[in-house]
């Protein structure tokens, strides 16, 4: 079942809290699968029966045709202001950074979506 905008916002929020890490290669430039089995914002929607390694370095745009089936939205820019969010340096400190967080949250706000607000440990 293709995912609507909300649950995009959501699994992404998920995926990074969690994840903990920005998916980097060796020269710190960001890609969709890095290594020790993390990956992008958008590449945790991909799912690995539909990966290739011809996506790497591509942005979203230029997947979008290989994997919109798996959302209920028509375009892929949603997905690429969250990869936006990923890629930043500034998205990332010990873990999803508070400016990462903010970047969500403005996102949500301009998409008129829930933010997904973080668990308090």
């Amino acid at each position: 079942m293709p995912l609507s905008d909300q649950q995009v916002i959501n699994q992404f929020a998920n995926n990074m809290r969690t994840q903990g890490v920005r998916s980097v290669n060796a020269y710190g430039q960001c890609v969709y699968r890095g290594p020790n089995g993390v990956k992008c914002g958008v590449g945790g929607f991909i799912p690995d029966d539909w990966f290739t390694p011809s996506m790497e370095y591509q942005v979203v745009g230029a997947i979008w045709p290989g994997i919109k089936d798996l959302f209920e939205s028509d375009d892929s820019s949603l997905l690429s202001m969250l990869q936006n969010i990923h890629d930043s340096e500034h998205s990332w400190d010990d873990g999803f950074s508070d400016e990462g967080e903010q970047s969500l949250a403005s996102l949500c706000a301009y998409r008129e979506l829930t933010y997904p607000e973080k668990e308090q440990s």
